[in-house]
C-alpha cells in the first residue's frame, strides 16, 4: 500500500499492467455488501422471530455494533465509512420495524455500557457458580430485569456475607453509566442474606457504608481470598 492508502494492484489488461485503488473505496464496497446482507438477515428475523426473540435480536446487533465502534475507535476516526454500516443498520431498524434505537438502548433502569451487554450471562454464571446467589431461585431473565426493567418487582436476594455483596456491586459499578451507590439504594432491588435468624434487607445507606469500611479492615483468609477473587474476575471483564 502506497501512502494516503492507495492500493496498487496487478492488472494486466491496465496500461502498465497495473492500476491504483483507494483503500477507503474498497472498505466502503465491503461494508455496503456486509450491510446488505444484514439487512437481509434483520428480514428473515422479522418473519421467523416471535417478537420478543425478535426485538431482542435487533438489540443484540446494535449492541454488537456500538461495541466494534467503541472498540475500534482509532479506525472509525481515520476511516468514517465505518460509521455508515452503524448509523444505516440504526436507521433501517426505526424506519422500517419501528424500532427505535434510544429508546430500546437507553430506557432501561440501569444503563449498561454497550460494550459489556455481551458479558451479562458470564457475570451471572460467576455468581451462581460461586453460591453468591441461588439460580434455583433467580434466573439469569430474573437478573436482567433486576438491573434492566423499569418497573420490576424481582430483586437480587444475596447468598453470602453482606462484605462480599458490597464488593459484587463495588466492582459492577464501572460496568454500568449509572450504577450508582444513590441509585442501588433508592432501587431496594438488592436485597442481604436471609438466615434462619435474620431476614435479609434491601441494601441502604447504612449497610452500604458500613461494609465498605468492613472491607478494608477484613482479615478472614478465605473471606480475603472471595474478595479477591470477585475483583479479578471483574478486572478481566473490564480489560478484555
Amino acid at each position: 500500500m502506497k501512502k494516503n492508502g492507495i492500493i496498487v494492484q496487478y492488472a494486466p489488461y491496465k496500461t502498465g499492467g497495473k492500476e491504483e485503488l483507494k483503500f477507503e473505496d474498497i472498505l466502503s464496497d465491503i461494508l455496503k455488501k456486509a450491510t446488505s446482507k444484514l439487512k437481509s438477515e434483520i428480514e428473515k428475523a422479522n418473519i421467523s422471530l416471535n417478537l420478543t426473540s425478535k426485538y431482542k435480536y435487533f438489540t443484540s446487533i446494535l449492541h454488537l455494533l456500538e461495541k466494534t465502534k467503541e472498540e475500534n475507535a482509532e479506525t472509525f476516526t481515520k476511516y468514517p465509512v465505518c460509521k455508515k454500516t452503524y448509523e444505516t443498520i440504526n436507521n433501517y431498524l426505526e424506519t422500517h420495524h419501528s424500532f427505535n434505537t434510544e429508546s430500546q438502548l437507553n430506557n432501561t433502569y440501569f444503563t449498561l455500557k454497550p460494550k459489556y451487554y455481551s458479558n451479562l450471562e458470564e457475570i451471572y454464571d460467576f455468581l451462581a457458580n460461586n453460591l453468591y446467589i441461588d439460580d434455583e431461585k433467580f434466573s439469569f431473565e430474573d437478573f436482567k430485569s433486576v438491573l434492566f426493567q423499569q418497573n420490576c418487582k424481582t430483586s437480587l436476594n444475596f447468598n453470602c456475607s453482606t462484605p462480599l455483596i458490597i464488593t459484587i456491586i463495588k466492582n459492577m459499578m464501572p460496568l454500568f453509566s449509572d450504577f450508582s451507590r444513590k441509585r442501588i439504594i433508592d432501587s431496594g432491588r438488592f436485597i442481604t442474606k436471609t438466615t434462619e435468624k435474620k431476614k435479609g434487607k434491601p441494601i441502604s445507606k447504612s449497610i452500604y457504608d458500613t461494609n465498605i469500611n468492613r472491607l478494608k479492615k477484613i482479615k478472614n483468609v478465605e473471606h480475603k481470598r472471595k474478595a479477591s477473587e470477585i475483583e479479578d474476575f471483574f478486572k478481566q471483564i473490564i480489560h478484555k
